[in-house]
């Protein structure tokens, strides 16, 4: 799906994502499409857990998931500009009173018969995350402890991972429409990682929310 604007919305926190790692550089992955699933009614006061996925052996609802690109500092890095459809990506994030109480993200591509897998858990946050844009509509983002890829070290989807062999970071989650079933098949997830240095870990305790709004 063409993507003809970004905006940035920033709730919450003391500080983005680019503020704790000025300086570093960034790698984005961005997921389209994926399904996501609440367990009750989502609200800005939402307790209950949100699961987002695409799975090989189960995939999402109307099977068009893709990895739309990967990027560094901004710049894509798919040269041949094609998506990636055969991927795994689960993300579980557990909510009380609409703040962010813990979760884990994983995401995976199998490449020439290996499977390099990122893992990472998903930080607390001390303030609400959800954002309610319009009925039935939602966005949310938050921070991700440090993380690390399966493989240590090589490629994903022919970029060069090696410094982010272990890395920090934020995911923003856009727009999920939930129907009546509390099933949005058509969520986008952006991971951004970057590399840890000892103040953005002390700061990534503080939580917050960064979300990205996409149109297409």
């Amino acid at each position: 799906m063409a993507r003809t604007m970004r905006s940035v919305v920033v709730l919450a926190g003391a500080a983005s994502l680019t503020g704790l790692a000025q300086g570093q550089t960034e790698l984005q992955v961005d997921f389209d499409a994926l399904s996501a699933m609440v367990s009750g009614p989502m609200s800005e006061s939402f307790t209950g857990s949100l699961h987002v996925y695409n799975t090989l052996a189960n995939p999402d609802i109307d099977g068009d998931a893709s990895i739309l690109d990967v990027l560094i500092d901004g710049d894509s890095q798919q040269t041949g500009g094609a998506s990636v459809a055969g991927f795994a990506f689960d993300m579980m994030i557990r909510f009380l009173d609409g703040r962010l109480t813990g979760g884990e993200l994983m995401f995976s591509v199998n490449q020439s018969g290996t499977e390099n897998t990122y893992a990472s858990t998903i930080l607390p946050s001390p303030t609400v995350s959800i954002l309610q844009i319009a009925p039935n509509r939602f966005i949310l983002g938050g921070l991700l402890g440090e993380g690390a890829w399966s493989e240590g070290i090589g490629t994903f989807l022919g970029v060069d991972i090696n410094p982010w062999a272990t890395s920090v970071g934020s995911f923003s989650q856009i727009e999920m429409n939930f129907g009546a079933n509390r099933l949005d098949p058509d969520t986008d997830v952006d991971v951004f990682l970057n590399i840890p240095a000892p103040s953005s870990l002390a700061l990534l305790g503080l939580g917050g929310l960064v979300a990205t709004r996409r149109r297409r």
